[in-house]
Order: structure tokens, then sequence, then C-alpha cells
């Protein structure tokens, strides 16, 4: 049986939790606040928001979503968006009721996304922490592990599917390792992660499975009870089997899923799919390069706190934490490994897996870092806590003076976008070269803040966009009898010299 903690440890511990909390909270505020406080997203996350909007007003439903007459990628060939599961776009056309078309609705959604995350990351910190352990009372130090993850810190902001879906995910781990430690309300916790992995399943779909590894995972590393395991994970594959199944009873849900399974799914396995993967030697390791890269800052980290303690003779078998590191690794690997399956593989795809990593380093780090706190410190905890209030503070400054602006990425397409719309109607279809038919940016920026949908030149609608920096479109737009009516920095916008045309 593992010593308890001494007095001063746990003290150690409490007396750096606001610190801790406080430092943590200007971390992640300030990174927040540049990417959901400005205007500007990453095209997937402005497709999504645009299917939700339209949703929200009438144009396409829950099981059949609609982006808008024309796509930028060549595998969906309908005006129904098949290329994801629809949950997600579900939950947040429901908040544009709620608040209306503003740039700031899907960035509150993810807000509240993030927000709710964290929430269940800390109750899986403590879940798994000895009842006495002094680090339950840091609960800030996974926190802070996963927004020092340059994956986790952009693609959380960016409205994309991998958030919700890892929002639902660690709800049903939460579930599961209730099952265990509360025997008596089993059942309850068995349906609610069933409920979950579902949710999970229908805002991105197979990737989200790796949730069935859970029970065996916690044998392995935390429990050594195998039957139970193996019990769990039954119940919870056939329930979500069984509840998936109910679904599809439904005709439109069934037919999306069929086209979704067709158009994405096996696509993707046989290599019919675009990937990142083409670009880099790692290949089908693209995913565990992406998870190396967020994850090595920590590790060095770790392996320098090691040193550190050694040398001040760290003897603490009593916070000593690798079982709770070993299962959070096991379970990040589960969440990624599947992935190599198939050579669509992007950067945002580990998001999912990235809050286990961060509870894994936390419970790695934790320690040696509490360790070395317990020292002697010549900085007062009074005057620590003091400076990242302050910290804190300016975090709250920073974000009420760029509140309203672009990010700087996109300070330009922003406001390309917002003057064009001054000149197209809503509603409008503009004609555009092929170079531009297969480009994300304008697609997505102008259906988003403008309901505005490109359309192949030769259909000759009543305006037409070209790049400024490609002569050759423009003298195959002005072949076509359109007329320049105004210049942007990265667009020029015609119309037709025949403008009595009626807009098509």
């Amino acid at each position: 049986m593992r010593p308890l903690p001494s007095v001063s440890l746990t003290q150690t511990a409490r007396n750096l939790s606001l610190p801790g909390w406080l430092f943590t909270l200007s971390v992640i505020g300030f990174l927040l606040a540049r990417r959901l406080l400005r205007e500007g997203l990453f095209g997937d996350g402005l497709t999504y928001a645009s299917i939700a909007r339209n949703m929200a007003e009438g144009r396409g439903t829950f099981w059949q979503p609609f982006f808008s007459s024309s796509f930028w990628l060549p595998y969906n060939r309908t005006t129904v968006f098949y290329d994801h599961p629809p949950l997600m776009f579900g939950l947040q056309a429901q908040l544009f009721r709620w608040l209306g078309d503003t740039p700031y609705t899907e960035k509150i959604y993810c807000g509240g996304v993030i927000v709710l995350t964290a929430v269940l990351m800390l109750q899986l910190w403590r879940r798994l922490l000895p009842g006495r352990h002094p680090l339950r009372a840091w609960g800030w130090l996974p926190l802070l592990c996963w927004y020092s993850f340059r994956t986790a810190e952009w693609c959380n902001a960016q409205n994309l599917l991998d958030g919700t879906m890892s929002l639902f995910c660690l709800a049903a781990v939460w579930a599961m390792l209730n099952c265990f430690s509360e025997p008596r309300r089993a059942f309850a916790g068995v349906l609610a992660a069933i409920l979950a992995l579902l949710a999970a399943f229908l805002t991105k779909g197979p990737v989200s499975l790796h949730v069935l590894a859970v029970p065996m995972l916690y044998a392995i590393f935390i429990h050594r009870a195998v039957g139970p395991a193996l019990a769990w994970t039954v119940a919870l594959t056939v329930g979500w089997a069984l509840a998936l199944g109910a679904v599809l009873l439904h005709e439109p849900a069934r037919e999306f899923m069929r086209t979704y399974a067709g158009q994405q799914i096996w696509a993707a396995l046989k290599g019919r799919r675009e990937s990142l993967t083409t670009e880099y030697a790692s290949g089908r390791f693209f995913v565990i390069q992406m998870l190396l890269q967020n994850v090595a800052p920590g590790l060095v980290t770790g392996l320098v706190l090691r040193v550190a303690a050694a040398k001040t003779s760290f003897r603490r078998p009593e916070l000593t934490l690798n079982r709770v590191a070993w299962f959070w690794t096991a379970l990040t690997l589960a969440a990624v490994l599947p992935m190599m399956v198939s050579t669509k593989q992007y950067e945002h795809y580990i998001v999912p897996a990235l809050p286990y990593a961060a509870l894994g380093l936390a419970a790695w780090l934790g320690p040696r870092l509490l360790h070395l706190a317990s020292l002697p410190q010549k900085l007062p905890v009074r005057t620590l806590t003091v400076l990242t209030a302050v910290l804190l503070a300016g975090v709250g400054l920073y974000g009420i003076r760029i509140v309203g602006s672009a990010y700087p990425r996109d300070r330009h397409i922003v406001d390309d976008t917002h003057r064009l719309g001054q000149h197209i109607p809503s509603f409008s279809r503009v004609g555009v070269p092929p170079s531009l038919m297969g480009n994300m940016i304008p697609h997505t920026y102008l259906q988003r803040y403008h309901r505005i949908e490109l359309a192949p030149l030769h259909s000759r609608p009543r305006f037409a966009l070209a790049e400024r920096n490609r002569p050759g479109d423009s003298l195959a737009v002005r072949s076509l009898g359109y007329q320049p009516l105004a210049a942007f920095h990265y667009f020029v916008l015609y119309r037709r010299s025949d403008v009595s045309s009626a807009a098509r």
C-alpha cells in the first residue's frame, strides 16, 4: 500500500493552485482571444458554419445538409453535403436560430465546446487520481498541457468537426470510467457512454470508435479487472450498434449514411480522396509525425524536470502516477493509430487524441513539478498570485482591444469579401474561371458572409470574378462580355455589359 502524501506536499499543491489557475487561464485566454474575438476562419470551419446557418434558415435539412449548389472538391456531386455526418451542423443550426447570423455565432459555439471539453478533462483528471493525492488540486496542469499543443490551440477555435467529436468521446470515456468506480450505477454509465459514442459517430464517423478500447485499457493499466472490462466492452459495442441501427431505420438517415460511407469512408480507404501525405515523406505515418511534434516540447520539459528532480534526491513514491500516464498514452495511440489505414490524413485529425495526451503528460510531469515546487522558494506565493492576476487582467485588456478586428492572416480576404458583398446581392451566383472554382477560400468566405455561390464562367451569370495576379483569367472573363466593376486586394469583380440580364 502506498504511503499517504506528506502534509507539506499537499499544502504546497493547494498554495500553488490559484497561481496555477491564473497562469493557465491567462495562456488559454490569450490564445482563444486572438482566434475567437476576430473575424476569419479556416475554410472547413466556414463551410460547416455556412451549412448550419443554411439549415437554420430552412435551406437544407438535418439529413440533407446544404452548403451551396457548387463545391470546390470533385467528390460531392450533388447539392446535399454528404462528406460528413450532420450532428454538429444540427447543433450549430440551433445556435444560429437563437443568436442569428452573426460573424461570432460559430465562434461562440467553439468557445462552448472548448469550455465543456475542459470541464470533462478536469473530471477525468480527478477520476483517475487517488483520493488524497495532492495533484488533485492541480486541475489546471492538464489544461495547460492541452493548450501547449500547437494543433489544439489552432484547431479548437476553427469550428472543425474534430472538436465536437472530441467532446462526445471524452463524455463517453468519463461515463465508462464511472462504470468501474460506481458499479451500482453501471447501467446509467453504459447508457450514457452509448449515447455519447453515437453522438461522436454522427459527428465524424468511425474515428470515434477508439472509445471502445477504454474498458480493456483501464483494466490493463489501472483496475486489473479483465472480466468486468470485457463485459463493459461488449455492452458498449452492442449498445452502440443497436442505437445506430435504430437511427438507420429512418430512411433519410439510411440514405445519408450509405452515401457518406461510399463517398468518404470507402473512398478514403482506397486512396481516392484528397490527402496531405503525398507531400510528406512520412506517408501513412503523418498523423504520428503530427502527434510527436505536438508533444515534443512537453516531453523535453519532462526530461529536464526528471534530471532536476534527481539532483534534489527525488524519492516520493506516493506521488507516482505512472499507471495513469500509461493509460492515457495508450488511449492516445488508440485514437491515432487506426487512422494509418488510410492515406487521407490531416493535422487536425489528431485533435480528439490531444486531451488524452495532455492528461497523460500532466500525470508524468506533475509529480516532479510538485516536488520541485515544494523546495524552498525565494518568490512568495502571494507575489506569484498577484503577478499571475495582473497577467490575466492584461489578457482581458488585449481581448477588448482586438475584438471585431480581422485575424492578421485573413485581413485582406475578409476585407475583399465584405467589399464584394456591397456590390453583389445575396443569393447571387458569380462566374469564375477554373482556378477559382477549385479554390476553397472564395467559396467559403462568400457563402458564409454573404450567401454568394460560385459558378462556372461559361454559365455566364451577371457577375464574374478573377484573381488580380492571373491576367489570363481576366482576359477569359473579358472575352465573354464582362467589364471591370471594382478591384480589390486579391480579386477583380466584373459585370456583364448587358446588365439588364437577370442574374442566374
